[in-house]
């Protein structure tokens, strides 16, 4: 459960992870409307709707699109289904949604009891899934698993996966001498862990000493991550660091079937790092002692991947599938990096390799993106 000054004003880091849900909403909103009567976001753990300041909380930075739709003579129907199970919350969150009338559902209670009768009224219209509990109650692989057993098409995820949680918890996989108090905690937290990734035999591989706790709380991230793999064709990692910690604070996870939606969510995640507001709240933190956003000193900045090593994942991608078109080019190779880099950077590596002779596009000129990219031999020819 939340503190009870938790509402009073977003953190920086709600902050981060609404600024990222709203950017997306906007192309989400875009070319799914075009096509598409209605569209659904689904708030899993909504809260009270918005802070005591009156900043929107999630459910209504969501909400407000149907306002932006309507101003832009749009005829599409988005729905919002705001989930929430303190019932203090839920009498605020009544209160702020009212605005939008039948538009913006509350839904009182526990995401899992409500998650099958949601799944039967979206169906298969376009639905974002908007999944940030408090700790990881919630969001388990077991408990999302009618949405992960048959996903419809264009169904996606944004879950908020808190790194500090799994690495807690993942301390008390080792084998180690404990009193019987200790050791009932142990079994708890492993069950709770089971229970997130689905898998207990793959968990009980981490227990032995020889795991570094960085490199345990890694494999457990990985993991989920693979579960979500057999649902969605593309799994992303978008990490939240804290200073001075290396380690994210937490991870978003976004999970799509689609490959120009995981290229927009990358390229909106590697253009907030350089827009002012972000730099003002990490200067806010830094003189609080806190620490910042993302990371801030070359130390705790993860490598650059080299213009030579992007030119290799091209290639690389290329080369397994013969063909591909251009969008699905930048989303495999977002997926095979372990930092976020945005499109424009893996555009310039497939023009570098085509100004070289080993790659070509079809046709030559007009949108990369719609562009389809092929290997050539090293040695020039074919």
């Amino acid at each position: 459960m939340p503190a009870d000054d938790f509402f009073e004003r977003p953190k920086p880091r709600s902050a981060l992870k609404h600024a990222v849900l709203s950017k997306y909403l906007h192309p989400w909103l875009s070319i799914l409307g075009r096509r598409h009567k209605r569209l659904w976001v689904v708030d899993g753990f909504a809260g009270a709707g918005e802070y005591d300041d009156g900043t929107p909380g999630s459910p209504l930075l969501a909400a407000k699109w149907i306002d932006h739709a309507l101003a832009k003579g749009r005829r599409v129907d988005l729905r919002v289904i705001a989930v929430e199970s303190e019932p203090k919350n839920v009498a605020r969150l009544e209160a702020a949604r009212s605005p939008w009338g039948h538009s913006v559902q509350v839904r009182p209670g526990q995401f899992a009891v409500h998650l099958p009768a949601i799944l039967n009224e979206v169906r298969d219209d376009p639905t974002l899934w908007f999944l940030d509990p408090f700790g990881m109650k919630g969001v388990e692989i077991s408990t999302l698993r009618p949405l992960l057993d048959a996903p419809p098409a264009r169904h996606e995820m944004l879950v908020r996966l808190d790194h500090v949680w799994v690495s807690r918890f993942g301390g008390w996989l080792v084998d180690r001498p404990r009193s019987e108090k200790h050791q009932r905690l142990a079994n708890r937290f492993a069950a709770s862990l089971a229970e997130l990734i689905d898998d207990p035999a793959a968990l009980a591989s981490l227990a032995g000493d020889e795991h570094e706790a960085a490199d345990r709380t890694l494999q457990i991230v990985s993991l989920y991550m693979t579960r979500c793999l057999a649902a969605f064709d593309y799994v992303q990692m978008l990490p939240i660091y804290d200073a001075p910690s290396r380690a994210p604070a937490y991870y978003l996870l976004f999970a799509t079937r689609h490959p120009l939606a995981v290229v927009t969510m990358t390229d909106i995640w590697c253009r907030l790092d350089n827009q002012a507001w972000v730099h003002e709240q990490r200067g806010q933190l830094d003189a609080q002692g806190q620490g910042s956003l993302l990371p801030i000193t070359e130390a705790e900045r993860p490598k650059p991947v080299d213009p030579a090593q992007l030119e290799s994942h091209v290639l690389a991608v290329l080369s397994l599938h013969g063909a591909v078109r251009g969008e699905s080019l930048w989303a495999e190779v977002q997926m095979r990096l372990t930092v976020p880099v945005s499109s424009t950077l893996i555009r310039k590596a497939a023009e570098s390799l085509i100004a070289r002779g080993r790659a070509k596009r079809d046709p030559e000129t007009g949108r990369a993106d719609q562009c389809t990219y092929f290997a050539v031999p090293a040695s020039g020819t074919g």
